[in-house]
């Protein structure tokens, strides 16, 4: 989901309602997660992640996943370590909390709730 504005509550007023995120998903082998630290950098107290950065040093996605039409992404990685960030801007990434890893296994299911919020005030 995206949040973007004011999302605390006030008297008398509906509230906002976050959009349908359509931002790519890029999923790096964990290996690779020291050299996307080392891009990152912080915005108004965010930390983002350097994309332009990344494909100097060579360091490239994996997959890359794109959401259907209801903004839900599915992802069968098989087994491994993988760093996972949001596609922000061409050149910039972000996922809330800082950089995410995730293990995965056969025939297991993970879920993770992947906003972009980094607009909002909540």
């Amino acid at each position: 989901m995206k949040y973007e504005g004011n999302f605390q509550p006030a008297p008398g007023a509906e509230p906002n309602k976050p959009e349908i995120a359509r931002n790519e998903i890029l999923v790096y082998t964990g290996d690779m997660k020291e050299k996307i630290e080392a891009t990152a950098y912080q915005e108004d107290g965010i930390t983002f992640y350097n994309l332009k950065q990344l494909r100097k040093v060579k360091v490239a996605p994996k997959y890359i996943i794109e959401p259907n039409k209801s903004g839900f992404y599915q992802m069968d990685l098989g087994t491994g370590d993988y760093c996972i960030l949001i596609k922000v801007k061409k050149h910039k990434a972000y996922f809330n909390g800082g950089l995410k890893s995730v293990t995965t296994k056969p025939g297991e299911l993970k879920e993770l709730e992947m906003r972009v919020d980094y607009n909002a005030t909540f």
